[in-house]
């Protein structure tokens, strides 16, 4: 059987219940969605500004020698800020399934390790990477020797 183009959008409209560890209780259980690609962009691009400018350069010198440089700077603090207002928006998407829009001021009061939990499903659901500050320094010197 061939699938028809409009039921890969079932991806969005799928859910799956997954129960959180971080919190006591009998009701432990939420129901999350998978991201469209349009949403997941969105939502990487908030991070991506944070990062500002960076310059890339290769030169070729008279012994066929290539030399790549860069050279940028990351704010740190924008950089956290960014990824805090990526996962939380990540998070208020995922949650609203059908008609239930969750609002992303509503996850500024999730406890720390409940809305880190959270976090971790959503990247786990779509396949969403995680890059800390650090290792966008670390990348950084290494593209600039």
């Amino acid at each position: 059987m061939v699938l028809n183009p409009n039921e890969i959008n079932f991806g969005i409209n799928g859910t799956e219940i997954r129960e959180l560890k971080t919190l006591t209780g009998d009701d432990r259980e939420i129901e999350l969605r998978y991201l469209s690609k349009r949403e997941i962009t969105d939502i990487q691009k908030i991070e991506t500004k944070a990062l500002g400018e960076f310059e890339a350069v290769q030169t070729t010198n008279r012994l066929s020698r290539n030399e790549s440089t860069s050279k940028g700077k990351i704010n740190l603090e924008k950089q956290t800020d960014a990824t805090y207002r990526k996962q939380k928006k990540a998070i208020a998407l995922a949650l609203s399934v059908g008609d239930v829009k969750i609002p992303e001021s509503v996850i500024d009061n999730y406890p720390s390790n409940t809305f880190d939990e959270i976090w971790e499903i959503v990247a786990e659901m779509n396949h969403l990477e995680e890059t800390s500050p650090e290792e966008l320094e670390e990348e950084l010197g290494r593209l600039s020797e």
